[in-house]
This record gives C-alpha cells, sequence and structure tokens, in this order.
C-alpha cells in the first residue's frame, strides 16, 4: 500500500508549484555496485562534460530553475542543490563516487536528469510525509 506524499499549503504558497515524483520499489537490497551501472556512471560522466565543455552549467535552463528556487529559499553557496555540486564534482574530473548501488544509482538519475534525487527505507518512514517548511524545535536525522 502507498501513501502519497502531500506539499503543505505554505511550501505552495511560498514556491509556486511545486511537484514531486516518487518511486516506492520493493525488495531492494543494499549491495556493492555491480560492474554495469559503474559502466553507466562513466558513460553519465563522459555525457556531462561533453555537454558542458563549451557552455557554464548555470546557463542550463533547469538549472537555472533550481538555483532560482536556492536563492528564494535562501541557501547558501555551500548548501547548492546537490545536483549542480554533483556535476561541478564531475566537470571537476572526478567520478560520481560509489558508495553502493543504491546511492550510486541515485546519483547517476541525478547527474543525467539535473534533479535531486533521494533515496529512503520506505519501511522506516512515518506516514503521512509531508513537504512543509521547517518549524521551531524540528530536528534534522539522519
Amino acid at each position: 500500500m502507498t501513501q502519497p506524499i502531500a506539499i503543505s499549503p505554505e511550501v505552495r504558497a511560498k514556491y509556486g508549484n511545486i511537484k514531486i515524483a516518487y518511486a516506492i520499489i520493493s525488495g531492494v537490497s543494499v549491495s556493492t555496485t555491480p560492474p554495469r551501472i559503474k559502466k553507466i556512471a562513466r558513460a553519465v560522466e563522459a555525457d556531462v562534460r561533453r555537454q558542458y565543455a563549451q557552455t557554464s552549467l548555470e546557463s542550463d535552463p533547469i538549472l537555472e530553475d533550481w538555483l532560482r528556487l536556492s536563492a528564494l529559499m535562501r541557501l547558501e553557496r555551500d548548501s547548492e542543490p546537490a545536483q549542480l555540486a554533483l556535476m561541478r564534482r564531475i566537470l571537476g574530473g572526478k567520478d560520481i563516487p560509489k558508495i553502493n548501488a543504491v546511492v550510486d544509482i541515485a546519483n547517476i538519475c541525478a547527474a543525467k536528469f539535473l534533479s535531486p534525487v533521494g533515496v529512503f527505507d520506505y519501511d522506516s518512514l512515518h506516514p503521512p510525509i509531508q513537504l512543509r517548511l521547517a518549524h521551531g524545535g524540528d530536528t534534522i536525522t539522519y
């Protein structure tokens, strides 16, 4: 049974028509990254380097939107959108970091589609799940 993710009216009023895409995938086990996933990562890195060899990241319309949202949220430079930081890493000559198959696939998707990707253990989530503004006293759990 799936639970939808709700976006609070407060978030919509402040940031506009935000959308969330998600998938719930059962039966996933975390493992080391297999060679075929590493091969896909190398291909995505090569595509990123080729695509941005003659242009800046900031001129990409998708990344421009994420940067506008970050500015609206008043995020600092060290808190730039995760996919942008990953792209800078790739363009700086580094590879997508190898952590485990699940995280690596999320990073590959973030670099390919220029969108942040989060991966969570569904069994550890406690619905209802809501995207909302933080309130005083909220804590961050890692």
